[in-house]
């Protein structure tokens, strides 16, 4: 079975979704309509606190208004950034769905697509061939891809248990998410 991942993005204090957000939102609504895929998942917790929603519940909201039907719709509410994506989505999908098509910014596939394949492995297959372009291009995605890098040595790709202990130590998950 196939699913497409929306990958969130920090909402705005008041919660709406940033341009961004809504950027990867509407591009994962176009590959579930071309790939008729099974499910879409939108992954994104509450990352700014002060929105009191997460970013997986304001994009069903807008997926709904868009001609989604719910019944197809899955929400990863616990992740705070990508790691958290990949980790929170793969307890949703395993055993469930085998290929998914990961939507997010062009420039943060090359960060994703290592995370993902670090989490999922080879049993899986996570395509990033479709991203959108936000029109800028993240200063610090260098620095983001060396923490990840650092956050997975050590470890080997499919190491669940020991991926989600490393990352529930961290201080942006600390008392934040329950296991």
């Amino acid at each position: 079975m196939k699913a497409v991942v929306v990958l969130g993005h920090r909402l705005m204090d008041d919660g709406h979704p940033t341009i961004e957000l809504g950027k990867r939102l509407d591009l994962g609504i176009e590959l579930f309509n071309k790939f008729n895929v099974d499910a879409i998942i939108f992954s994104g917790g509450m990352a700014n606190p002060l929105a009191r929603v997460t970013e997986a519940e304001v994009m069903r909201r807008y997926a709904i208004c868009k001609g989604i039907p719910s019944s197809r719709i899955i929400l990863e509410e616990k992740s705070l950034d990508t790691i958290g994506n990949a980790i929170f989505t793969k307890e949703l999908v395993k055993g469930k769905f085998d290929e998914l098509y990961v939507a997010t910014s062009c420039y943060h596939v090359r960060r994703a697509s290592f995370i993902f394949k670090m989490v999922f492995g080879e049993g899986y297959k996570c395509n990033f061939d479709y991203c959108v372009n936000t029109g800028k291009e993240r200063e610090f995605e260098d620095t983001k891809f060396s923490q990840a890098k650092i956050f997975f040595e050590g470890t080997y790709p499919c190491d669940d248990g020991k991926l989600k202990k490393r990352l529930l130590k961290c201080d942006l998950y600390k008392g934040n998410v329950r296991s």
